[in-house]
């Protein structure tokens, strides 16, 4: 399996924010347009169709390599409609398994995910089989991306992958200058512009090293900080 650094997931989301501003000359300001940059960078096209399910799982996408599609799960339309956010957090989740799992130069093979390094299945829909990874049978677990070790890890690469598409990091350190990170209301306020899950949101600025939140929903500015006053109790 392919080891790959938080540092260098960041960079290759930069980059590929960037060939879309080459290629269409628009600016990316919030709430960045995820399926057109889908649809520029990578040439793939977005579908909703009905996915199996296997018993005791809740499937919200996949992709068909190799005719460059992502497909969302029709099945589960109304756990996107309850979730504001989730489709975002989904799609940006499949074009990360697009970038680092997918062998692109092998397509047409048969047995394009039949390697020792790469964990997914098949499952049937109405436009022909599906691939899907390994964690992407079950919602979005935002808080394992706080994980800082770096670890070789599908779903770890393809979560951080959807939040540094969704949430540049230039784009969250320019919104610092309208939201205040250490209250809830602005939190949420923000999420609305992003159009992103809270919880995504609160990873987000955890993973960046703006805020740290502690089991009681309390804002610190560090690790560090939570800890000093801990033990001033």
């Amino acid at each position: 399996m392919r080891f790959i650094r938080n540092t260098d997931i960041e960079s290759i989301a930069e980059q590929r924010l960037a060939d879309y501003v080459r290629k269409t000359n628009e600016v990316i300001s919030p709430p960045v347009p995820l399926e057109k940059v889908i649809a520029q960078v990578y040439g793939l096209t977005v579908l909703w169709d009905e996915i199996e399910e296997l018993p005791d799982e809740t499937i919200l996408g996949g992709l068909k390599p190799s005719d460059r599609i992502i497909v969302l799960n029709q099945s589960r339309i109304s756990l996107f409609e309850q979730k504001p956010g989730l489709e975002r957090s989904t799609l940006g989740h499949e074009a990360g398994h697009w970038e680092f799992d997918v062998d692109q130069a092998s397509l047409d093979y048969p047995k394009l995910f039949d390697r020792p390094d790469m964990d997914s299945g098949q499952r049937s829909s109405g436009t022909g089989k599906v691939e899907v990874f390994a964690g992407t049978g079950c919602a979005p677990k935002f808080l394992d991306g706080l994980r800082q070790r770096d670890t070789a890890d599908q779903e770890r690469i393809a979560n951080r992958f959807a939040a540094a598409l969704s949430m540049p990091s230039k784009l969250v350190r320019e919104a610092g200058e309208k939201f205040d990170f250490m209250q809830w209301r602005d939190l949420y306020k923000m999420a609305k512009v992003f159009e992103v899950n809270i919880s995504a949101l609160t990873v987000r600025l955890q993973q960046l090293g703006y805020i740290y939140i502690d089991g009681n929903r309390q804002f610190h500015r560090s690790v560090a900080e939570a800890n000093g006053q801990q033990q001033l109790f």
